[in-house]
């Protein structure tokens, strides 16, 4: 029986954190306001603690826009500013109780009369300086968690934010939420995923390690830093290449709930949509994930596990062909622009580049140049690296050229384009100031596609060539300037 209650409270704090839920506790004493959270949180709660009703308010607001929920209200009968009941009187007013379907517990002594308080039912009254162990029984006890969305309940669709610079693997990884019926937004560095999870409620975060701007260890620790006024309480998983037993500890101690290990398979996928998802676990759509049948492709590629990387986009032809053709625009100059990115001393731009060649590879299911990548990843940390770099580069080349003998209508590689014009660049570069001066990288990537669709005059080719490269290595800074320039100078 206590391994059954174990195993029933671990999937109550799963839901209840995969819902995004907060206690707020309102007390003038910090001490006992600590002692108060500790007691909430050892229930799996996500807890903010503030002296004032002012900034009590303020943290309240934050929440509320973030599309999620203060679910139980802690209230001391004293506050620093006024009295509890009356800041209770003020949220019951501005009908934060109502909208968030609040549960109030009030701290007050046995001689306090509560006849103030503005809700006379649903109201738990705790008598003050309990002691935390007493404390933490009698919450355990009261709370409510009606209030949450419970596994049954599909009228609301869980968001999951997808956060990771190398285009084949995120694409891979959405295409499989999708796939599952879950809301999807995409983002390329942990600066971008941070914005996204200011605007709006997100239930689940997927998170790459190297990322170029903002890494994803700096952005966790970001969102988790207690010191914030609302620190997220939103599940974060890692992706990573990694060992689990060489990372575990760095994960955990910047405020990842769980990791995964990149190429992310759809039975670890569904593992963890269970366990962060209770809400979703029931879902015949993800049910349909994990046991889809495959069909095969009409064509083989050599030293590719297709049906390995079909599986990675949940078995859909259209998109695998879709990556492929990605892959040859983004690779095959793979070993040139490395030879000249490290003549230039970018040496840090090259590692970056070779770990998403790697990852991309692992994603398609070309195992072989995997593991060439993942050897020239090492090297290019000892300067040994010119022979692995050649073999990278072979086969980069005979698979690139297999794709393309494919006629799977990529704009960058089929005869098909458009005619481009000084005007179409010209509206393509202004539209790209924004972006690139903000850093929203998806967006760049987005508008980059655009370049390819066009076959520019003799004249436009090199600046827009060197746009490309710009763009492909992160640097967008340069490119913001060299757009400018390039706007400059086309006479319309």
């Amino acid at each position: 029986m206590e391994k059954e209650m174990s195993a029933c409270q671990q999937k109550q704090i799963a839901e209840r954190r995969a819902q995004n839920s907060y206690a707020l506790i309102v007390h003038y004493d910090p001490q006992q306001c600590e002692q108060l959270q500790q007691a909430v949180e050892t229930l799996g709660i996500t807890c903010l603690s503030s002296r004032s009703g002012q900034d009590a308010l303020r943290a309240w607001q934050t929440i509320h826009q973030r599309g999620t929920k203060v679910n139980w209200l802690i209230v001391n009968h004293r506050i620093s500013d006024g009295s509890g009941s009356e800041f209770t009187s003020l949220a019951q007013a501005k009908k934060l109780l109502l909208e968030h379907q609040t549960q109030l517990f009030f701290l007050a002594p046995q001689e306090e009369s509560t006849s103030k308080l503005p809700l006379k039912q649903g109201v738990t009254v705790i008598e003050d300086n309990f002691p935390t162990a007493a404390l933490t029984k009698v919450l355990k006890s009261r709370i409510n968690y009606d209030n949450l969305t419970t596994p049954n309940d599909s009228s609301v669709t869980p968001t999951v934010l997808v956060v990771d610079d190398n285009d084949l693997g995120r694409q891979a990884v959405s295409v499989q939420l999708e796939s599952a019926g879950l809301t999807v937004i995409e983002a390329v560095n942990g600066a971008e995923a941070i914005k996204q999870v200011s605007e709006q409620r997100i239930d689940l975060i997927l998170m790459d390690i190297q990322m170029p701007v903002m890494d994803g260890l700096e952005a966790t620790r970001h969102l988790k830093d207690p010191s914030q006024a609302v620190p997220c309480a939103t599940p974060i998983i890692a992706m990573t290449a990694h060992a689990p037993e060489e990372t575990s500890k760095t994960f955990k101690d910047a405020g990842f709930s769980a990791h995964m290990q990149k190429p992310i398979e759809i039975e670890s996928l569904y593992t963890a949509l269970k366990h962060w998802l209770p809400a979703w676990d029931n879902n015949s759509a993800v049910l349909t994930l994990a046991n889809a049948p495959q069909s095969p492709l009409s064509f083989t590629l050599t030293e590719v596990n297709i049906d390995a990387g079909l599986r990675r986009v949940a078995g859909k032809h259209d998109v695998y062909k879709k990556l492929l053709t990605s892959f040859v625009t983004q690779f095959s100059q793979f070993e040139q622009q490395t030879i000249d990115s490290i003549a230039a001393g970018q040496i840090n731009d090259v590692i970056r580049q070779t770990h998403t060649l790697k990852g991309s590879a692992s994603t398609l299911g070309a195992e072989t140049l995997y593991q060439l990548a993942e050897k020239l990843e090492k090297q290019l940390h000892s300067n040994n690296y010119p022979k692995t770099l050649h073999k990278v580069g072979q086969k980069i080349t005979g698979l690139c050229q297999e794709i393309s003998q494919l006629e799977l209508a990529n704009p960058a590689t089929t005869q098909n384009h458009l005619d481009g014009s000084d005007r179409i660049l010209k509206n393509i570069l202004q539209q790209l100031i924004e972006p690139l001066t903000k850093l929203k990288a998806a967006n760049i990537k987005q508008l980059q596609s655009q370049l390819y669709l066009y076959r520019w005059p003799e004249t436009l080719c090199e600046p827009v060539d060197k746009l490309h490269q710009l763009l492909d290595s992160y640097q967008f800074r340069a490119a913001l300037d060299h757009a400018q320039s390039l706007i400059g100078k086309l006479e319309i």
